[in-house]
């Protein structure tokens, strides 16, 4: 990775990328029902889009690393041992939401799986919001979960 400033770009182009998924989910509601979506469908569809966008690089190698918030969210079974151990019992998120459903969570339980000694302090983490593509400041959860990760977003 270049720079830090490169990474944030990265986060920033995969919002655009989601947002672009996102109105083809929509497209294609109106092409199979030929018409669009009502409102209280519209939220329906809304409800699966992802809100945040995380790029996570692993600095010993670069490799990136990319997820979005929300559905789906990894297994029990296919989390990270070093995450597992920091997940709280509670959610600490002011709505109450898993941990799991998070961006930052799901690119950083990718990196660490990606290498048998990788540690949170290997990572480097831009979060943006598929929105508008402005910094996403990590919730509660993740700043536990990710702790020692250098966060760009915060």
């Amino acid at each position: 990775m270049e720079n830090d400033e490169e990474l944030i770009n990265k986060a920033i182009e995969a919002a655009e990328e989601e947002k672009k998924r996102a109105k083809r989910v929509e497209a294609g509601f109106e092409w199979l029902n030929g018409r669009k979506p009502s409102k209280k469908e519209r939220a329906l569809i809304n409800a699966d889009a992802a809100r945040a966008v995380s790029v996570v690089c692993y600095k010993k190698t670069g490799h990136i690393f990319t997820n979005t918030s929300g559905r789906p969210h990894p297994q029990t079974e296919e989390i990270h041992i070093e995450l597992k151990r920091r997940m709280p019992e509670d959610s600490l998120d002011k709505n109450k939401r898993p941990v799991e459903y998070c961006a930052e969570f799901k690119a950083c339980n990718k990196a660490l799986h990606s290498r048998h000694d990788a540690k949170m302090e290997d990572l480097i983490v831009a979060t943006v919001l598929v929105s508008d593509g402005s910094p996403k400041e990590r919730c509660e959860n993740c700043k536990r979960t990710t702790e020692g990760a250098n966060v760009l977003t915060d």
